[in-house]
Parts: C-alpha cells; sequence; structure tokens
C-alpha cells in the first residue's frame, strides 16, 4: 500500500467507518494529529463530521472562512498514508485477549503519524518561483482492525474480516507556514520517504512486542524493510488470516486456494473455512466478540487455540548482540561511507532503524541522530 491523494468524499468515508474494536460510533475510529490540529484546538476531542467536511473543502474547522485551494479543492482533499502491521502482529494484538498489547500496538500508530510531520510541507510563490516550505500537519488519522475489501456476486461475497491492524494518515490538503499563512500540502516529500515513515513503525511495533515478553524474528520485505514477526505463529495461520484472498472473486475460487495452500485439510475442513470467509455484503457492524469467535473458530480447524499460541509465543528472544541507538547510528553512517561520501539525514535514520528493529524503537534512533 502505498501513499495516495484522496478526495473529500474519500475521507468522510474514513469518518464513518465503525470499527468493532477501536470505535463502534462514526468518528470514534478517528483522531486529530499534528501541529496544525493542535493550533486550531482539534486535537484530543471527538472527531464532528461538520469539521471533517469544512476541512475537507480547504476551509477553516468551523466553515467562515475560505483557508486555501478553488471551489473544487475537496476533489484532493487529502494525502492517505498507510501504516500497517505484519500478519502475525495482527494476530497477536487482535486474537490473543492481550488488552496491553493491542492498546500500545494502538499508540504506535499515532507515534508514526507524529514522526511523519517532519515531512509535511507547504508551497511559497516569490516573484513567480514556488518552493517547498516547513509546514504544520493537520492530519486525521483512522486506526482499524480489520480488512474489508469484498469481491464477488451479489448472492454470494467473499468479504475479507481478517485480523488486520493498521492505520490510515490522512494529510489534510491545508498546511500553515511558519508565518502563520495557509497553503496546500506540498506531498512529494511523503512519498520520498514512504519506506523511512513504514520502517519506523516496524521498529516501534517490534519494541513493543519485545516490552511485553514476546519473542520476535525478523523479516524483510520485497523492497527491504525489515519487520518483526511474533515467534510460535505458524506461517499457515498468517495465510488464513492474509490479504491474499483479496484477489478471489467468489466461494469456489477460494475453495480451490485455501485447498492448495492447505494441502493437509479435508474436505470438511476447507468447507468449514470457506463458510467462515463468507459473509454478507451487508454485514457491516460486526461485533468484537463475534470477529473473535470466527478467528478462532478458524484458526480451530487448523488445530490452533489462541491462549496456548499465546503461551507459545512467550519468551524475548534477540537475534544478535544489543547495541544503543547511537551505536546503531554510528554503524549506519560508517556503513553508507562505504559506498557514499554524502548522505543525508533521512539516509541515515532508514539504515539505523532497519538494523535495530526488536533493539531500539523509531523513537530511539531519532533522538539519537538529533543529538
Amino acid at each position: 500500500m502505498k501513499p495516495m491523494k484522496i478526495s473529500g468524499k474519500k475521507l468522510v468515508e474514513y469518518y464513518y467507518q465503525k470499527d468493532a474494536f477501536f470505535g463502534k460510533e462514526n468518528g470514534e475510529a478517528c483522531q486529530w494529529v499534528g501541529y496544525l490540529a493542535q493550533k486550531m484546538g482539534l486535537e484530543g476531542k471527538p472527531v464532528d463530521f461538520e469539521q471533517v467536511a469544512n476541512l475537507a473543502a480547504g476551509y477553516d474547522k468551523d466553515g467562515e472562512n475560505k483557508l486555501v485551494g478553488k471551489e473544487d479543492h475537496s476533489k484532493n482533499a487529502a494525502t492517505d498514508l498507510p501504516i500497517t502491521l505484519s500478519k502475525s502482529i495482527s494476530v497477536a494484538g487482535l486474537c490473543f485477549g492481550d488488552e496491553k498489547l493491542l492498546n500500545e500496538l494502538k499508540q504506535t500508530f499515532k507515534n508514526t503519524a507524529e514522526f511523519s510531520e517532519r515531512f509535511i510541507e507547504g508551497r511559497e510563490t516569490i516573484d513567480g518561483v514556488t518552493r517547498r516550505v516547513e509546514g504544520d500537519m493537520l492530519g486525521l488519522l483512522s486506526i482499524h482492525s480489520v480488512s474489508r475489501a469484498t469481491k464477488g456476486s451479489e448472492s454470494e461475497k467473499v468479504t475479507a474480516i481478517d485480523p488486520h491492524l493498521h492505520g490510515h494518515l490522512c494529510a489534510i490538503n491545508t498546511v500553515q507556514k511558519a508565518d502563520g499563512t495557509f497553503s496546500t500540502l506540498e506531498n512529494k516529500a511523503i512519498f520520498t520517504n514512504q519506506k523511512l515513515i513504514q520502517q519506523f513503525e516496524n521498529n516501534e511495533a517490534a519494541m513493543v512486542l519485545v516490552n511485553n515478553d514476546y519473542g520476535i524474528k525478523l523479516k524483510a520485505n520485497e523492497v527491504g524493510m525489515i519487520h518483526a514477526e511474533v515467534r510460535g505463529i505458524p506461517e499457515e495461520l498468517n495465510f488464513l488470516f492474509s490479504s491474499s484472498h483479496n484477489a478471489i472473486k467468489n466461494a469456489k475460487d477460494l475453495r480451490v486456494d485455501i485447498s492448495n495452500r492447505l494441502p493437509n485439510l479435508n474436505p470438511k475442513q476447507v468447507d468449514n473455512l470457506v463458510q467462515l470467509q463468507i459473509k454478507s455484503a451487508k454485514n457491516t457492524d460486526i461485533t468484537q466478540a463475534e470477529l473473535e469467535a470466527n478467528w478462532q473458530k478458524a484458526a480451530g480447524v487448523l488445530g490452533i487455540d489462541f491462549k496456548q499460541l499465546q503461551e507459545n509465543s512467550r519468551g524475548n528472544v534477540i537475534e544478535h548482540e544489543k547495541m544503543t541507538a547511537a551505536e546503531h547510528v554510528t554503524v549506519a553512517i560508517t556503513d553508507i561511507n562505504k559506498n557514499e561520501s554524502k548522505f543525508t539525514t533521512a539516509e541515515v535514520l532508514y539504515n539505523a532503524m532497519k538494523q535495530s528493529v526488536g533493539q531500539c524503537s523509531g523513537k530511539e534512533i531519532l533522538t539519537a541522530v538529533q543529538v
């Protein structure tokens, strides 16, 4: 998932998206973040529909003054930056019944949103020349517990309601510059640094696991980012709850896919899993208890009990020698210097974070670089 520009309509959809774990009423799964949100008196207060709509259109929160943009400003209301966690972390956070773990994982999304503000810029035009300038962020952070990608016919749809902890940081297309004036958002730095932002989240989440005595193992994704997986959670369970089903169009295809990927299951077990995946498209009010029961039933088909799995996942195992954040930063600079004589702060942060997953949080690496 990559950053993308979204319309005011999509931004308002996030307001209306309820979540069984994080918000049962409109707006409860959302929160305001950023220095501009603080200045506007929004941070820490319930998210209001009219304020979201006004800000999406380029007005102030009360809809009285136009801050930026033209009349069609809402066509490009925000830049949506997805923030994700590995599947095994989602399983641990949502299926183990560990409320402390879940709350701390939820906090990592806000930490990452706050880190992202350093890449928020506005525009300034002097003598016909437009340049990028630092700006304060007005962000709407939405946190979700499930994936709801639905495909198929109206009569029988395959709806992904798998455990999938993720967030959407929507940087509103309104930025306040240092001189107090407003401009539209220049989002180039967000796109340029999307890997660094996600790596920051990976480090934050890994430290939450370690500090809660869960064992971890480190993995690299296809673009080289390093993330933690929870030890003891089998790959077959990760597959069962994975987004790979997004390409599945109907129950028949889903049955074939599960049979191919989990060949040890008998036909009845496969059918049970298919039935747990098939949901009515109108089933948007599913409760936390129903989700937890469905997930345990699905895991049970594989012979997995979440309580036992949680016990098996305990034990803080670090795969390499512990180093301080400052030491990781020093090593990162040394490694970069082998190939480049000049480098940016972002490059140092990214490389230091990659090598310190499970040892240092993103905040610790950031502090070490800034000292």
